[in-house]
């Protein structure tokens, strides 16, 4: 006996294979096609995270997966195959998509959770390899999605995004078409900050490197890092620079915990004659950066730190951070829930600071911009005063440091933006 939830995918499956096909199975029109039918069957509104699940796990109906190495989502789970397209249901627990594109068209639609989607655009410049092109990437909107929202999905530059997914678990449905390319060609290029594209899945699709890194990680996970960043480096030089930057991506997550050794390596290849060394540190230090807020926003399941992390993850106007947070909060009051939600993410994560009891009052009062006379009042609507004036003159010294930090900071901005978010 057929399933709620593969009943429900069949049926808008087939209404789509049978409209589509009315169209001549015209490419050009299938994302438009995916939003109107997947917005007539509803389906984030009758099914739930846990029918889909079930029918996966127990249903033994699943028909051929589209992404069996799981490549792409935590995991991807075909529900449906019809031949020229699939629909597929992509969950998600800490893994955080980098900034991307697509080969295929379609659209998505929030079943489970809520996500933060920033779209993106890149004015290529000068193009230094295959798939290796310089250029300007700027961010155009950023919104907040919940269940039943449904977006394009465009291919190529038309559509440049990454969704940064709240809850755990979080699950969103995908219909879309196989990649435009076959082969070796990549389906889809990775963007990184300042101006990057390129193909995220180098050293992955050839496999004497990808084998060669395997073989280099022996050397990082035993801790012997002048015999890997010897290796590395004479890998590095052996190719272009689309090579060197997909080995250095590649080397950057095995020395995770060993900054000092990779700056090391940089330097070594400083002296390329190509003149991209920079730009390549620079699209590094932005990886990492986004590597470290995945990790820190993987490592906790409190929703509204998983949002911090979400709005810091991808900088953009404190406008437009400022209506995120309002959206999201909704009634509740804000101050306090970042301070809670950066408490969580220090005693959680790598933040270098942490903050907890009459701390997390204090920063309440640094976020909202409060005066000395405020901050001790909300605190005494905590503790009582003798113990306020007791731990004042420490509270003071770890003020200060607070408003050093890069975190608190940006948050601040956000905060003080919130009157003009509309």
């Amino acid at each position: 006996m057929e399933s709620v939830a593969f009943d429900a995918f069949r049926r808008v499956g087939e209404r789509i294979d049978a409209e589509w096909r009315a169209k001549g199975r015209s490419r050009a029109s299938f994302a438009e096609l995916c939003v109107r039918l997947l917005a007539d069957s509803d389906l984030a509104s009758s099914l739930s995270f846990e029918s889909v699940m079930d029918a996966a796990i127990l249903g033994g109906q699943l028909p051929k997966q589209a992404d069996p190495l799981k490549e792409f989502a935590e995991p991807p789970i075909t529900m449906f195959d019809g031949g020229d397209f699939v629909i597929d249901v992509n969950c998600w627990v800490g893994d955080t998509p980098s900034i991307h594109n697509h080969g295929f068209v379609g659209a998505f639609q929030v079943l489970h959770g809520q996500s933060v989607h920033t779209r993106f655009e890149f004015l290529p410049g000068e193009q230094r390899a295959p798939y290796f092109t310089l250029g300007d990437l700027r961010v155009t909107n950023s919104e907040l999605l919940r269940v039943g929202d449904i977006r394009e999905v465009l291919d190529g530059d038309r559509l440049i995004h990454t969704l940064v997914h709240v809850d755990a678990p979080s699950a969103t449905i995908v219909v879309r078409t196989p990649p435009r390319h076959r082969g070796p060609e990549p389906k889809s290029l990775l963007f990184l900050r300042p101006g990057l594209a390129c193909d995220g899945r180098f050293v992955d699709r050839r496999e004497p490197l990808r084998r060669a890194m395997d073989c280099l990680e022996v050397y990082s996970r035993c801790e012997r890092l002048d015999e890997y960043r010897k290796r590395v480096g004479a890998l590095a030089r052996q190719g272009t620079v689309d090579f060197a930057h997909a080995v250095l991506r590649k080397a950057q997550v095995h020395l995770w915990k060993h900054w000092n050794t990779f700056s090391q390596l940089l330097n070594d290849l400083s002296p390329r004659s190509d003149g991209l060394t920079p730009l390549l540190e620079a699209a590094l230090q932005s990886e990492r950066e986004h590597i470290r807020w995945a990790i820190r926003r993987a490592a906790v399941l409190d929703v509204d730190a998983r949002f911090v992390c979400a709005i810091l993850m991808h900088p953009t106007e404190a406008t437009v951070a400022a209506r995120l947070v309002k959206q999201y909060a909704g009634s509740r009051d804000i101050g306090p829930m970042l301070a809670k939600a950066v408490g969580v993410l220090s005693r959680s994560t790598y933040l270098g600071f942490r903050v907890e009891g009459p701390t997390e009052l204090a920063l309440t009062s640094v976020l909202l911009n409060e005066d000395e006379t405020a901050m001790r009042r909300r605190l005494c609507e905590r503790y009582i005063e003798a113990d306020v004036t007791r731990l004042w003159p420490k509270l003071e010294s770890v003020v200060q440091e607070l408003r050093r930090e890069v975190v608190v900071r940006d948050l601040k901005n956000i905060v003080h933006a919130l009157p003009r978010a509309t």
